[in-house]
């Protein structure tokens, strides 16, 4: 049975007391059929809500089976309600976006009803209210009478001891009133019913027991009826765990039924990932940017570069530098690293100071380069054409001719046409007091056809002669392509030292007597050859050459050796002591650099390099960029926080009605957890999508990215949806904060 001892229940409002119920004694059995009347503000209401554990009370005792409830917590409430009541609500607290079938549905599924007789289950009380035609209509487009069945049929399929229900006829037409007090009626057989009613006449005819109160007191207590078999014991609904699988459909169906206000939701978390990832991608970009170009010991200390020798300072294999290209992040292989300190130089007229300007060029792969990197034009594909700086002086489909700046000399009227090349892209440059060099990126086989030169500005040179004297070479050696293979064209100014060194003329005392050791003989009478020394120490067999001199050359300016190409690359062939792996900046240097050391190597990193000022810099630099994305995290996050909260808020009622006809808080806390899961996957998965395809357009956003590894957004989405599971749990602490009626008043 259900018996209530001295209950009372009060209301406060600001400073005053107002007592809804007063004293009350009342026991209730199986299979009676009560109405309760009274006046509007007599406490009908209330006494059904603490009757049904909606709602809570402040004196007395309630107890079911003999089991005495008065000190039940909110969750022992919440298990009371689930195994004994059903409500009929007067304003129906029906589900408006769900389908007929799926409020009924819902009710079976929270008491763990077999999901294989789920569905049928639901349809035989949709059709013992009458409501077969309208199953599948969202409960919104019903009528009045249409909604009150569907609540009715819901309380039924909870298959409760107890079925109490509020002014459950207050909202319909005669008929309609009548057809479910009649149905009320033959479901009170062997449930109790307890109907709350202000129009007594209507129930009249299909009440047991009739209940009267008047200012929160009992003033009547009749027994209509006394032929019913009554029962003193109730039995509570046996309800099985509500399986994770159900949840997780509960979730689904609670999407797909509000799809404006899942696409709603679903636009602020894309808007929510979206803004980490830019706020992350930045910081990384930021944290990754090298404070310098040059150091103290290199020129050119471009973040592209990284450098690469052997421990046991052997020449590198085809096979090693192949391994060298295969590692993850590494853009090319530039098998003489010394290329990039060569400085080549260019020559453009001033016409407004009539005078030649030159100009400085460091050398940087071309492989370096991404599309996105050009202002305008495109990446070099092959030897012949650069990509330039923007220093304002070129443009796209011009022509720049450059020597290495080891071969000429900066006079007026000096030639720079070693090399010429045609531009095909501008990437931007700053040039400054700190950067003065411009920057010019080759293709991969133009940097191996200017590596020579680079041999050769750090070697040492000789003049063997005879096999057996060296003579120190002071002199530059120079390209002239119209001289033969193994032909080497010198001054006649040189052969002054040799003459006197290998005893000629001993009249000879200042280079002014050089005419009196003709070049000529002294050729005709040794044998030549020229021998090199590199900075890595190896050494080469002397290259035999045929010498040559002239006292006078048009187009060159100071002393030096001639040659070709050929003779050139055949005298300064060097193996390959020390390459350079091209990557594309510091972050992937630094990964690369792991790698290669871990692979046993020596990796040194000039852009790495940083003196106290800059250490400094850096510490200040991250401490700002830390401050800068936890703040923009936090914003974004309060942002979001708010404007989902709210549409969460708005569906408040429909989890009030899962609490209302037995959810748990868990099971309420699981389901607000796997809606906002659902969307969160599919804002990530739609989010990641976008940016897929945004990465074969030119614009910013792949720049970001290629700052992310696989890990890096398999932990912004673990982030994502931490938030969004502290803030469903914040939100369910809403939800169970209050009675389940005090909430629903408030909605």
């Amino acid at each position: 049975m259900l018996k209530l001892e001295n209950i009372s229940k009060y209301y406060y409002s600001g400073k005053n007391v107002v007592m809804a119920l007063r004293k009350i004694n009342l026991e209730f059995k199986t299979g009676e059929f009560v109405a309760i009347t009274g006046e509007s503000g007599s406490g009908k209401s209330t006494l059904l809500n603490v009757l049904s554990g909606l709602d809570t009370y402040e004196d007395g005792k309630m107890s079911v089976n003999g089991q005495d409830i008065s000190h039940y917590t909110v969750n022992e409430l919440e298990t009371y309600r689930k195994q004994y009541i059903a409500f009929v609500f007067q304003d129906y607290n029906i589900i408006d976006s769900y389908t007929v079938l799926q409020n009924v549905e819902i009710a079976l599924t929270i008491q763990g009803y077999d999901p294989k007789n789920r569905k049928q289950r639901a349809i035989e009380l949709i059709d013992l209210v009458g409501l077969d035609s309208k199953m599948n209509q969202k409960a919104s487009k019903l009528s009045g009478g249409e909604k009150q069945r569907t609540v009715i049929a819901r309380a039924l399929a909870k298959d409760c001891p107890v079925i109490v229900c509020d002014e459950p006829t207050g909202n319909l037409d005669t008929e309609s009133s009548k057809n479910i007090l009649k149905l009320l009626h033959e479901i009170s057989s062997d449930k109790l019913v307890i109907v709350v009613t202000h129009n007594y006449a209507e129930i009249h005819e299909f009440a047991t027991r009739k209940i009267r109160l008047y200012d929160g007191e009992i003033v009547e207590d009749q027994f209509i009826e006394k032929n019913r078999r009554m029962n003193d014991e109730f039995s509570s609904v046996k309800f099985i765990k509500t399986r994770p699988l159900d949840i997780l459909k509960i979730s689904w169906n609670n999407i797909i039924s509000v799809p404006k206000k899942s696409f709603f939701t679903l636009l602020i978390i894309s808007f929510m990932i979206v803004a980490f990832i830019f706020a992350f991608g930045y910081t990384l970009k930021e944290r990754n940017t090298s404070l310098r170009t040059e150091t103290y010991y290199f020129e050119n200390a471009n973040p592209s570069r990284v450098i690469v020798t052997k421990r046991d300072n052997t020449p590198f294999t085809d096979a090693e530098l192949e391994k060298l290209g295969e590692i993850e992040y590494v853009r090319s292989v530039v098998e003489h690293d010394t290329v990039f300190d060569s400085v080549y130089t260019n020559v453009i007229y001033n016409q407004e100071y009539d005078m030649d300007e030159f100009f400085d060029y460091k050398v940087l792969a071309a492989s370096s380069l991404n599309e996105f990197d050009l202002i305008s034009g495109r990446l070099p594909n092959n030897e012949y054409e650069v990509v330039i700086g923007n220093n304002g002086f070129y443009v796209v489909d011009d022509f720049i001719s450059i020597s290495n700046r080891e071969f000429i000399k900066t006079i007026q009227g000096a030639l720079t046409d070693q090399y010429t090349f045609k531009i095909v892209g501008i990437v931007e440059q700053t040039i400054d007091i700190e950067n003065v060099k411009h920057e010019l990126y080759f293709h991969d086989d133009a940097l191996d056809t200017l590596h020579n030169n680079a041999i050769y500005e750090n070697s040492q040179k000789f003049l063997v002669i005879d096999d057996f004297a060296y003579y120190g070479l002071t002199q530059d050696v120079r390209i002239d392509n119209t001289l033969g293979d193994m032909e080497v064209l010198a001054y006649d100014m040189m052969f002054f030292d040799m003459c006197r060194d290998f005893g000629y003329k001993a009249e000879i005392i200042d280079d002014f007597d050089a005419g009196l050791c003709p070049s000529a003989p002294f050729i005709e009478a040794h044998t030549f050859s020229i021998d090199v020394y590199t900075r890595f120490g190896n050494t080469y067999d002397p290259v035999s050459i045929e010498l040559d001199s002239v006292p006078i050359y048009p187009h060159i300016f100071g002393q030096g050796l001639y040659v070709n190409i050929n003779t050139f690359n055949t005298i300064f062939e060097d193996a390959i002591y020390q390459p350079s792996v091209v990557v594309y900046d510091m972050f992937e240097a630094n990964k690369v650099k792991a790698e290669l050391e871990e692979m046993g190597y020596n990796v040194f990193y000039p852009s790495g390099v940083i003196n106290e000022d800059d250490a400094m810099q850096i510490i200040i630099r991250n401490l700002q960029l830390s401050l800068t994305l936890g703040l923009s995290l936090v914003v974004v996050y309060f942002v979001g926080y708010f404007v989902i909260r709210n549409v969460v808020v708005s569906k408040r009622k429909d989890y009030l009605i899962y609490r209302s006809i037995g959810a748990s808080k868990r099971i309420i806390n699981q389901v607000v957890i796997f809606e906002t899961l659902y969307l969160s996957f599919v804002a990530f998965i739609i989010v990641m999508s976008l940016l897929s395809i945004n990465e074969r357009f030119d614009t910013p956003i792949p720049r970001l990215l290629r700052y992310f590894s696989v890990g890096s957004y398999i932990s912004l989405l673990f982030i994502i949806l931490i938030l969004m599971i502290l803030m469903a749990r914040n939100f369910n602490k809403t939800i169970f904060g209050k009675s389940v009626i005090s909430s629903l008043k408030a909605e």
